[in-house]
This record gives structure tokens, C-alpha cells and sequence, in this order.
């Protein structure tokens, strides 16, 4: 496609699902839905929401203990190094396929995908439902966008555990867009089960733009950057994090889940545990399985928020159960997020080189956002990226960093293509790297005028 399709335009197709044999945390079982379940049709085997259950083929992970289930040929165990293959220089556009409330095929469907699969430099384009959506595993992904899609850009479950770098996403406006939800949807168990191993993914230097929605819909409630519910971990650091009307949002008391296998999402962010270890309504439990730390929140009205699924759009508890949920951070929580933890808050659209407004008609981009501060972003004193063999060494906050003039999105992408974005684009004379060329680039390049490069 040349770009002329409308990007307002989703749910052509019905995406793309690869299913492996990774890890999950699949313990209860249900009779599936009409169209897939999200439950375990068996102890550690899924069948992929979305699809009906004629086969083996739409199901996602193995079978670890109990009786067979049907079409299942034995039990085994998970394969964390499972292979499904490579994707590497793809554009999903215009996909999704919402069958019923609950049930709907993303962009990118990864079900206990192994982490020896890549996927890399690919892009989900005006999705329907989420862009990449990940049911356990251990895959790992590098050099993804996820532009004007309809739900969450990201959205990790039932014991996700991969790497994630260079990450940028960009919502749609409210126009075309009016029922998007998160940045990040972080869940460990959909059934709320507490169901073990949590989602602990580890994700560095990702750029997620939002386009200010401060009023929820019945299926998209999120209005934040980052909701981390159902017991859900990770790592989010040096990230950058725009125009969303909250920034990380947590649960924390959900009744009688609140003490159950240690907690909620609220437990495993929180520094302080109690004594004996054991998760409290006021303390956490010590795991430290949600870190959120180093990364920069810009034009957020709600930095810090608990149960921001309940909240109406002027910030108070929808009803009296979720009362004591719903709220803004106290002085103890606030420390931990913007001091100990290193975040940012930057009042309004003000961080120098960066710019998450743009103006669409059709597919023309008259006024272009731009992801890449001016200076780059520190990260002073902050947690750098594991030595695995999957990360990238990159000393600044965000998905790209002007300072080094590094676009890895290049002209393959989709954005690229509309010139959806500035300040990424190849310009070999910006020789500073700080979007213009201009005197000081020419004093850069004169006394080095006639020396040679060999």
C-alpha cells in the first residue's frame, strides 16, 4: 500500500496469531466462549481468543498435568527456547476483528511464543482491537511502532517474561480514534487468579504518544499510559510517556483478592513491605515485580493513580465498591514514583526537542509530532539494560535519541511513509542532530573541510 488508504480506516482483516509453547500461567479451565476463551482449555494450554476450538492448531502453549484434553496427544512441559519462526520487516495495516465483547484478533497475536523467535523492525497500523497483544511466552521484540490502533498498543498476560526495546507508539487522533484505551495494558492473570509465574516482561527505551482521551467507553475504560492490574509485574524503564490523561495507573484493592497470593499489581510496585512478609492493604510484599522506574511522563494530568479503571473522567470512584481504590497518590507513594524511582513529570507539552501534537486530514500530516528530545535524556543513577545478548546499549530515556541521529524506523515505516513524525527522518546535513540544518552545523563541518576519512 503507497499511503493513500485512510489510517482511520481498521479492522480490514483479522491480523496475524502465532502461536508456541512457551511458558504461561493457564491453570483454570472453562467450557470457551463462542469464539475462544481467555482461560486454559487445560493446565498450562490455551486456546488462542478469537478462534473456535476445531483443533490443536489454535492452541497455544502444552498441556502440563491433569487428564487429556481433547485432540491432545500427551502431556508435556514448556519450551522457553521454542522457535516459531522470524518476522522481521513487516507492516501489519488496517487489521482486527472484534467477534464479541471479549473476544477479538489483534494486529499481533503471540501466544507462548518462545524467545527463540525474532521479531524485529515490524509495525501494526490502525488496528481494530490491540496492536500486539502477548498471552505468556518469552518472545522477545525489537524495533517496533504501533501507530493509530484502536485499543492498546501494548497489552502482556498470563505470565509474559520477554525483553521489549525500542518501542514506539502513536495514537490515532480522538477523531478517527474515539474508543482507544492504553499505552500499556499490563495483566498477569485475565481470570484474576493470581495465577503464577507473573508477567514479568522487561521493557527499555520505548516512546508512547496518547492523544489526551479523558473519557472512558464500556470496553475502553484505560486512560493511561501504563495499567498494571491483576497481580501484573515488570520492568519500564528509560521510557518516555505523552499526552495521556494518566500516567502509570495500578490496582490495588480489589475486595477479597487484595491478600490473596500476595497481592495485586499495587503489591508488587509498592518498596515498603510489611513484617512478616505478607501483603497488606497498606504495605507491599517485597517482590518488587513492577518496577517503574527512570522514565520520563509529559503532558500527564495524573502521574500516579490506583484503580484508574474506576475513575470518571473528573478523577472520582465510579461506585462505592471501588471507592477505596480509586484515587490519586498519597505523599509516601508519590515519593517512591517521581524520587526513589526516578520519573519524571513534565508540565504540558514543554520537554525542548519533543512534541507529541500533530494536525491529520485524510493522510496528510499538516503539523507533525516529533519523538526525539533535545537533548537526549539522561539516565543518571538509573538501572541500565541486562547484558543478554538482546539489548542494545543506549544512555538516554525514549525510543530514539537525537543526540546520536538514530532512526531506526528509516523509510520503511509506515509513519516514515506519511511523514507522520519529524525529527526521525535521515537528514545527513543536520551534522548536530537537532532538526534543522543551519550555521551550526557548518562550523561543525568547515574545520574538518579537505581532512580525510580513511
Amino acid at each position: 500500500m503507497d499511503g493513500t488508504y485512510s489510517v482511520a480506516t481498521i479492522g480490514s482483516w483479522g491480523g496475524v496469531v502465532i502461536l508456541g509453547k512457551a511458558t504461561n500461567n493457564l491453570v483454570a479451565i472453562n467450557t470457551p466462549q463462542a469464539f475462544g476463551s481467555k482461560v486454559g482449555l487445560a493446565p498450562g494450554l490455551g486456546l488462542i481468543e478469537g478462534f473456535n476450538n476445531t483443533g490443536s492448531h489454535n492452541r497455544y502453549g502444552v498441556q502440563t498435568s491433569g487428564a487429556l484434553f481433547s485432540g491432545e496427544a500427551a502431556l508435556g512441559s514448556f519450551d522457553d527456547n521454542d522457535n516459531s519462526g522470524v518476522l522481521k520487516y513487516v507492516s501489519l495495516r488496517h487489521t482486527g476483528a472484534i467477534l464479541e465483547v471479549g473476544a477479538e484478533i489483534n494486529g499481533l497475536t503471540l501466544g507462548s511464543v518462545g524467545r527463540g523467535t525474532t521479531i524485529e523492525h515490524i509495525e501494526v497500523v490502525s488496528g481494530a482491537d490491540d496492536q500486539i497483544e502477548l498471552f505468556g511466552g518469552t518472545v522477545n521484540m525489537k524495533y517496533v511502532s504501533s501507530l493509530f490502533g484502536n485499543d492498546d498498543n501494548l497489552d502482556y498476560d498470563q505470565g509474559y517474561s520477554g525483553n521489549i526495546q525500542f518501542f514506539f507508539a502513536m495514537k490515532n487522533d480522538l477523531t478517527a480514534s474515539p474508543d482507544n484505551d492504553n499505552g500499556i495494558e499490563a495483566d498477569s492473570d485475565d481470570n484474576s487468579a493470581q495465577s503464577s509465574p507473573a508477567s514479568v516482561p522487561t521493557i527499555y527505551n520505548s516512546t508512547f504518544m496518547g492523544n489526551g482521551k479523558v473519557t472512558g467507553t464500556a470496553d475502553n475504560r484505560g486512560l493511561a499510559a501504563i495499567t498494571a492490574k491483576d497481580g501484573a509485574g515488570g520492568k519500564i524503564i528509560n521510557c518516555v510517556f505523552a499526552n495521556f490523561k494518566n500516567g502509570l495507573a495500578i490496582d490495588r484493592n480489589l475486595g477479597s483478592r487484595t491478600l490473596a497470593a500476595g497481592g495485586n499489581a499495587w503489591h508488587n510496585w509498592y518498596a515498603t513491605p510489611s513484617t512478616p512478609a505478607t501483603a497488606t492493604a497498606s504495605t507491599g510484599n517485597g517482590t518488587l515485580n513492577l518496577q517503574v522506574k527512570c522514565n520520563h511522563f509529559v503532558g500527564v494530568t495524573n502521574p500516579l493513580v490506583f484503580g484508574a479503571n474506576a475513575l470518571a473522567s473528573n478523577g472520582t470512584a465510579l461506585t462505592a465498591a471501588n471507592a477505596s481504590d480509586a484515587g490519586i497518590a498519597n505523599g509516601a507513594e508519590f515519593t517512591q514514583f517521581t524520587t526513589t524511582d526516578k520519573n519524571v513529570i513534565v508540565s504540558g507539552n514543554t520537554l525542548p526537542g519533543f512534541d507529541y501534537t500533530f494536525t491529520r486530514s485524510g493522510n496528510t500530516f499538516s503539523a507533525k509530532n516529533d519523538p526525539t528530545p533535545n537533548p537526549a535524556l539522561a539516565t543518571t543513577g538509573c538501572p541500565t539494560a541486562p547484558v543478554n545478548g538482546f539489548f542494545e546499549t543506549a544512555n538516554y530515556r525514549g525510543a530514539f535519541s537525537s543526540e546520536y541521529g538514530e532512526n531506526w524506523l528509516s523509510t520503511w515505516s509506515y509513519s516514515q511513509v506519511l511523514g507522520a513524525t519529524r525529527g526521525v527522518a535521515a537528514c545527513p546535513t543536520d551534522l548536530n542532530f537537532d532538526g534543522t540544518t543551519n550555521v551550526s552545523d557548518f562550523l561543525i563541518f568547515a574545520p574538518a573541510f579537505g581532512t580525510t576519512c580513511n
